[in-house]
């Protein structure tokens, strides 16, 4: 008996103390209460956590700290994010369906085909809404389709089509960017079509192989852009690029 009891404290000191990143796995139930004790001086808080795979529907995240948060595949649909902080975070397949991101900060976020529609309808209103998103530094695998994005900050962005995603472009189509700032991102391979681009700053970006068709680039920013091979195409406001 002696000898098993001792064999048992040598082996509970060895292995590691159950946890770590399961340890920070909340629930549904754990993330509406914490919701429901935030105040406007004291946002929720749940930088860093854990909330794949977690029902959050309709849940409201206005300013809440959601920085470097795990929500893999979590269903955000019909959720209140606006002017919550999501840098870092990680949307990899989100359910964001009628969304509402208007001022959050998605910078350096990883946002690999989120879900934005229910149906190949592809119905303008699930689509999530994006003004004043700040998606700086952040990496995109997206359609954006029937998108607000007016006044969104997607400085120094990547979208650009990598090998490994091959057959998975991103789109912009039908979309509201007057005045988005893309200045340094990567657009390489991305197709943009039907959309307003009027005051969109592309300085320093790199559009090659992109496609623009039919889009108003009516005082759009074009300085130092990387045109090669981009594909331009029944384009209105069209301004001479400056070395």
């Amino acid at each position: 008996m002696m000898r098993n009891r001792m064999a048992a404290a040598v082996l509970l000191a060895i292995l590691p103390v159950s946890g770590g990143a399961n340890a920070a796995a909340l629930t549904t139930k754990d993330v509406i209460e914490a919701l429901h004790r935030a105040t406007p001086a004291a946002p929720a808080d749940f930088s860093g956590k854990d909330l794949k795979f977690l029902d959050l529907s309709a849940l409201d995240f206005s300013r809440a700290n959601l920085s470097g948060a795990d929500l893999r595949s979590a269903d955000l649909t019909g959720a209140n994010l606006s002017d919550a902080n999501l840098s870092g975070a990680n949307l990899t397949r989100a359910t964001v369906i009628k969304a509402d991101f208007t001022g959050a900060d998605l910078s350096n976020a990883n946002i690999y085909r989120p879900v934005t529609f229910s149906s190949e309808a592809k119905a303008p209103t699930e689509m999530p809404v994006f003004t004043r998103t700040r998606f700086s530094g952040a990496r995109l695998v997206v359609d954006l389709i029937h998108a607000d994005l007016t006044g969104a900050d997607f400085r120094d962005v990547r979208m650009e089509m990598r090998r490994e995603d091959l057959f998975m472009t991103s789109h912009i189509l039908w979309s509201n960017l007057a005045g988005a700032n893309f200045a340094g991102a990567n657009l390489s391979g991305v197709v943009i079509a039907s959309s307003n681009l009027s005051r969109t700053d592309f300085s320093g970006a790199i559009l090659a192989l992109t496609q623009i068709l039919r889009c108003d680039l009516t005082g759009a920013n074009l300085a130092g852009t990387d045109l090669k091979e981009t594909t331009l195409k029944d384009v209105t406001g069209l301004p001479k690029p400056a070395p």
